[in-house]
């Protein structure tokens, strides 16, 4: 190595050079250097908005479904129900969500202009991250933030 390069660099680089001669990989890639090399290409993913909140494919807020008015029961009670299709899409919206605690805040256009959990605010305009978050555009350099990780993100990148 000549130069300086990041942590994730490094071990991506190693780990790719490794698979090369082992010969059985599946096995290698089951070890603790596996485990490395998984957690180092987690932390070079490019962030999203749906990283911080529940947003569609297209990076559009979805908000937390509720039930809505669908008739009167017999004993003339209100019934309400979700509709199933906006349900599983924000459940499946919120599965992809990186870190915990992260909230919408919208601006009086209407436009989501912030990302909270209490600690931390990221500026970020409709979907667009990069405008606002100049120092941050990889999960590496949210690293000295302590966020915390949902379990599904866990699960998901094989974190643990």
């Amino acid at each position: 190595m000549e130069k300086l390069v990041k942590c994730s660099d490094y071990v991506i680089s190693q780990y790719n050079s490794e698979r090369e001669i082992s010969q059985d990989f599946d096995a290698y890639n089951s070890t603790r250097l596996g485990f490395i090399f998984r957690y180092a290409n987690f932390l070079k993913l490019n962030l999203e908005l749906g990283f911080f909140i529940p947003t569609d494919k297209d990076g559009n807020v979805l908000e937390e479904p509720i039930e809505k008015l669908i008739g009167m029961k017999p004993n003339n009670d209100f019934e309400y129900a979700f509709d199933e299709k906006e349900l599983k899409q924000y459940q499946e919206a919120k599965e992809r969500v990186i870190f915990k605690g992260f909230e919408a805040k919208y601006s009086q256009s209407g436009k989501v202009i912030f990302a909270i959990n209490g600690y931390y605010t990221f500026d970020v305009w409709a979907k667009d991250l990069k405008p606002r978050m100049i120092n941050y555009k990889t999960i590496e350099d949210l690293t000295d933030l302590g966020l915390v990780l949902t379990e599904s993100a866990i699960k998901k990148y094989s974190l643990k």
